[in-house]
């Protein structure tokens, strides 16, 4: 009887330490809005429509979707991403090294460094917003050599900390 009581008390000390790590930060960037600057060789609506559109298009979390990071390692940790407000989430990963303002966000088939940013709320409040820079995947992508700078802007609701 001790020596199961024993075998017991062990097993439950090693699941103990086998805990998986907790988070000790979670940080939520509700996607509020879209926004794509664009520097072309020379001056052309219509092409600048067109790039605007695919980046648009092409954006991996739209308006009303989000992203979360759960910082569960020093440098990073699980990443939640909602594409859109009614989408299936998708668990994939982000690494930051601390104070930094990029990021590296990977999941399903996206991997792209995000750089953060601020921006003044209607409301007087300071958010933060993501920087996608897009010029060699736009070229690639619109088979135009015309693309000088194309980024992406995702306006999170995510207060300045």
């Amino acid at each position: 009887m001790k020596q199961l009581l024993y075998t017991l008390l062990v097993a439950l000390l090693v699941s103990g330490c086998t805990k998986k790590e907790d988070t000790f930060y979670t940080a939520h960037y509700p996607i509020v809005e879209l926004e794509a600057l664009i520097n072309l060789a020379a001056e052309n609506e219509a092409m600048e429509a067109e790039v605007e559109a695919w980046v648009l298009e092409h954006a991996p979390v739209q308006v009303g979707g989000s992203y979360r990071l759960d910082f569960n390692r020093f440098d990073g940790g699980t990443l939640t991403v909602k594409p859109t407000e009614k989408a299936e989430t998708i668990v994939g990963d982000f690494t930051k090294i601390p104070a930094a303002t990029e990021m590296t966000f990977t999941y399903g088939e996206q991997s792209y460094v995000v750089r953060t940013s601020i921006y003044m709320g209607e409301d007087q409040v300071t958010y933060q917003y993501f920087l996608i820079d897009l010029t060699e995947v736009a070229r690639e992508a619109l088979q135009n050599e015309a693309i000088e700078k194309v980024l992406r802007l995702e306006y999170t609701l995510h207060p300045q900390e």
